[in-house]
């Protein structure tokens, strides 16, 4: 498996690739595959999504709120909505406005890391304008001594 991306759809991004970290083990029913440190993983991949200079789509936007484990109906009421509203976002159904985007970014912030670096998310998503749409990045992750990160800065370059 050396060099080859790995699909890492247990997230439910379809844009997460694996470099390395993880190892295919034979099972009765095939093959699985074993991710050394899945929660380290998950928090990585989080903060490459709040980091992400695209605006959310509705995938993105529900991997958030599910990560913070708050429910549709929760966060269709802390935005003055109808939770039909929210669910709409999420299946691509309706355009996922920017005070929404960063909203949930916001949050995310906060509850993972402590700040919420208000004015600067408001800078990133005023800098997105031609950006509408919910675009993707393909998030490659890598497993180093510190553990999990992202190869793709905030603005979308690979980092070296």
């Amino acid at each position: 498996m050396k060099g080859q991306l790995y699909h890492y759809d247990a997230c439910e991004l379809d844009n997460v690739f694996l470099l390395n970290g993880y190892s295919m083990r034979k099972t009765v029913d095939g093959e699985e595959t074993v991710v050394q440190d899945a929660e380290g993983l998950l928090r990585a991949i989080t903060d490459a999504v709040i980091d992400a200079a695209v605006p959310l789509n509705g995938k993105t936007f529900r991997f958030l709120r599910k990560r913070l484990a708050i429910s549709q109906r929760q966060l269709a009421e802390s935005l003055d909505l109808a939770e039909h509203t929210v669910s709409l976002w999420e299946r691509g159904r309706l355009t996922l406005p920017r005070y929404s985007d960063i909203t949930l970014r916001a949050l995310a912030w906060e509850r993972l890391r402590g700040q919420v670096p208000f004015w600067s998310l408001c800078k990133k998503l005023s800098q997105m304008d031609g950006k509408r749409g919910g675009g993707e990045v393909s998030l490659v992750m890598h497993r180093n001594e510190q553990g999990w990160a992202s190869l793709v800065n905030g603005a979308g370059d690979v980092a070296g």
